[in-house]
């Protein structure tokens, strides 16, 4: 028997370590294919999201210094900053229309994706356009419902692994094993404070 980590008295939905493992390294593999390759929003090339660089600065909140934040040269370095940062540890990609904030987010998700080692993170994109769309007017109270919700929209209700990866994202989220990355935040369409309370 192996311990998933400290929140193992959180309600198993598998019979087993290994099979939460191996479905979560199944919708991982199937991350890296979905979000190998983007559309551009100003010129409409596909790009390939490996190959981009976007460079960053960092700014932290007054009296925060975490080492090794200010080295970040570009959105690759975040995300190894980020994997490596306490759970629930929040981030704000912050930048103009076209900047590169839905790139950075991207490879953020599929450098997660990537990564093996220990027990594996449920990396999730999370459209803030589509939230919104998909909430329709209603604020929802239980954001873990409304995370396993938007997983079943994004995989368009029919993807043959739907129950499962659902499985995965509710044990994730009781676990404190899920990262959730939101993408549009000022796309929130005067829903600001329903988003705010979300996260």
């Amino acid at each position: 028997v192996r311990d998933l980590n400290v929140f193992n008295h959180c309600r198993q939905r598998f019979d087993c370590a290994a099979e939460y493992c191996l479905e979560i390294r199944s919708y991982c593999r199937y991350l890296c294919s979905r979000w190998a390759h983007l559309i551009d929003a100003i010129t409409g090339a596909e790009l390939n999201v490996e190959t981009q660089v976007l460079n960053v600065n960092m700014c932290m909140a007054e009296g925060v210094d975490r080492f090794g934040w200010h080295n970040a040269a570009h959105s690759l370095d975040l995300a190894g900053l980020i994997s490596r940062t306490h759970a629930s540890q929040p981030v704000a990609i912050v930048g103009g229309p076209g900047s590169g904030k839905t790139v950075a987010s991207t490879q953020l998700i599929s450098w997660l994706a990537m990564q093996h080692d220990g027990v594996p993170l449920m990396p999730l994109l999370v459209s803030v356009h589509r939230l919104v769309r998909i909430v329709a007017g209603k604020a929802p109270t239980d954001a873990s419902a409304l995370l396993v919700k938007y997983l079943h929209d994004f995989l368009s209700r029919e993807h043959p692994k739907l129950k499962e990866w659902s499985m995965v994202l509710e044990q994730a989220l009781e676990m404190r094993a899920a990262v959730i990355v939101l993408d549009g935040i000022e796309n929130a369409g005067g829903r600001e404070a329903w988003l705010r309370q979300f996260v």
